[in-house]
């Protein structure tokens, strides 16, 4: 098991020294769902319409719609 880290091109692979199991699954941290949610917004926002794309991040995220709704759309925003 390893942990990757992103800097520009270059991959830092870090070896923990303990752990409990290993998961190749995308883990959700209850401190990151709101930047989870921009993330996945901006990936699938081609390819799923908006309001099934809202529902669909609320169940994953535990999140209401129009918290969502407010993240993403300000993230889109120029400036």
């Amino acid at each position: 098991m390893y942990l990757v880290f992103r800097f520009g091109s270059v991959d830092i692979r870090f070896v923990p020294d303990y752990y409990v199991l290993s998961t190749s699954h995308w883990i959700l941290y209850p401190w990151s769902r709101y930047e989870s949610a921009r993330l996945l917004w901006r990936q699938m926002s081609a390819q799923v319409p908006s309001e099934d794309l809202l529902s669909q991040l609320s169940s994953l995220l535990g999140l209401d719609e129009e918290k969502i709704r407010r993240v993403v759309l300000g993230a889109q925003q120029p400036g």
